[in-house]
């Protein structure tokens, strides 16, 4: 049995589960079992990048007990723009939080508020100072409680004091926001980042647009996610300046960043192998690779006198690197997509992966531009070779990819994109999205996400059921015969049973 029927033969027996606790009206364990039972789903790929029902369940609990029906809740009524960012938590590293700093430095013209469902006002507080620019004019809120019912209703009331937007950047996990905006009375629209863009998230249904990191996701989420209204929103990058240090020399100096963990080989790609191939290849090529370090095995397999191992470095001494560039290629078998935008809009022309699947592919395919994903390895080996020899095809290639780039990515355009998306929002009211069939997939794309490695997060099997009935528990211990590796079944039957 393959790894994502496993996981969902599990996942169906945890959506038993949350049906027998919300049937019991045992809504605070229900809802955290939801988020438990999402948060599995998330770390290990059941098929499903959405769960209607788990998603309705909670959106019945928030109507039983979270909002009133009888009170709208309007828009903003006053002149400034003023945008709700919900968040789950946010830190100085993750890349999601990244995203949320750069739109609020980047947007001075709008009114900001950020509130966490699961970080302390002092903990946010501290995140927000050391990287946001502009820190007086931000607006901090936590709903944080131990129960997660009382968050829900923090937030409920928060959404009073009127919003013209509200943005979710929210874990994967987080059930407070279909609790809280499933509310059919709830008239500012919701837009969700689409920053775990690969995985299962809670939020589909209370979502009306989903502002997409990358264009190659749109077409897949109308089928994955059920959401047909989206809008392209890519990474702002800082533009860059130009230099063309040592560049137009005899020799051609090719670069490569990511994180060591992303380079490591596989059935199907070999990235070193293909670099040391090259450099053996070309007299006149030097390859700089930041990110593996020279003393690691898979370094000192592919050991070559023109190939450079990095490990880490600073942002100066990569932005050297970079200026003294000709040819950037992606790395395999897993990408960095902001690595490869920096230097494409210092004109550096790059060699994108071959047979890419939909979650290691940051562009649509654009052959005049010559955005163009190779279909195999002798196509990708061909292209490297011609931007080596072929002088003019690379500086061809290198301004249509730069312009390519450029009218997507640079800050400027992400500004206009901005302001197109808040013009968008004035005409549009809050709705559910009420699609009720669970929609199961597994390809090669969701194969490659279901072995992606989590760090062996293990989720407890009998936690939040210990409040139901001894037959209910008895369902709980059936479904916990046959093991899944990714779930802890501690204490075991016969303890959880004689507990009181």
């Amino acid at each position: 049995m393959s790894i994502i029927l496993q996981n969902n033969k599990y996942f169906k027996k945890s959506l038993e589960i949350v049906k027998t606790l919300y049937n019991k009206k045992l809504y605070e364990d229900c809802i955290n079992k939801i988020e438990k039972s999402s948060e599995f789903a998330w770390f290990n790929f059941s098929g499903y990048y959405r769960s209607n029902y788990l998603e309705n369940v909670l959106n019945r609990i928030g109507s039983e007990i979270i909002y009133s029906k009888d009170e709208i809740i309007s828009k903003n009524k006053n002149q400034d723009f003023e945008i709700l960012h919900i968040s789950s938590e946010l830190s100085s590293t993750g890349g999601h939080s990244k995203l949320l700093f750069n739109w609020i430095d980047n947007d001075t013209d709008s009114k900001h508020t950020i509130v966490s469902t699961r970080q302390t006002l002092n903990d946010l507080n501290n995140v927000i100072i050391s990287n946001i620019k502009n820190v007086e004019s931000v607006n901090l809120f936590s709903v944080y409680s131990d129960s997660k019912i009382e968050t829900a209703k923090e937030l409920n009331q928060l959404l009073f004091k009127g919003y013209d937007l509200i943005i979710l950047h929210t874990h994967p996990d987080d059930v407070i926001i279909n609790l809280v905006l499933s509310n059919p009375n709830l008239e500012i629209p919701v837009y969700m980042v689409n920053h775990a863009d690969h995985v299962f998230w809670l939020g589909a249904s209370i979502t009306d647009v989903l502002l997409q990191i990358r264009e190659s996701n749109i077409k897949v989420d109308i089928i994955r996610r059920q959401i047909s209204q989206q809008f392209f929103l890519p990474i702002p990058i800082e533009n860059q300046e130009i230099k063309n240090v040592d560049r137009g020399s005899e020799i051609i100096n090719i670069l490569s960043t990511g994180t060591y963990y992303k380079y490591l080989p596989n059935e199907e790609y070999n990235f070193l192998e293909e670099m040391f191939k090259i450099a053996s290849k070309y007299d006149n090529v030097k390859i700089n690779i930041v990110g593996i370090s020279s003393d690691s095995d898979y370094a000192l397999k592919y050991n070559h006198e023109r190939i450079i191992y990095h490990g880490f470095l600073s942002h100066e001494v990569l932005n050297e690197i970079e200026n003294k560039s000709d040819i950037y290629i992606e790395g395999f078998p897993m990408p960095s997509f902001t690595a490869l935008l920096k230097p494409a809009l210092k004109k550096i022309p790059f060699q994108l992966h071959y047979n890419a699947s939909e979650v290691f592919s940051l562009f649509m395919n654009s052959e005049n531009d010559y955005i163009i994903y190779p279909k195999n390895i002798e196509d990708w080996r061909s292209s490297i070779y011609q931007l080596i020899e072929d002088e003019s095809y690379r500086s061809n290639v290198t301004e249509k990819q730069y312009r390519y780039v450029k009218d997507r990515y640079e800050l400027i355009h992400w500004k206009n994109k901005i302001h197109q998306l808040y013009l968008n929002s004035k005409n549009l009211s809050h709705r559910i999205n009420e699609f009720n069939n669970d929609v199961f997939l597994d390809r090669r794309n969701e194969e490659i996400v279901s072995i992606l490695d989590h760090g062996g997060l293990q989720i407890k099997h009998f936690d939040f059921t210990e409040n139901l009935n001894f037959i209910n528990k008895l369902k709980v211990a059936f479904y916990s015969l046959n093991k899944n590796r990714n779930i802890d079944y501690t204490p075991g039957i016969k303890f959880y049973l004689l507990k009181k």
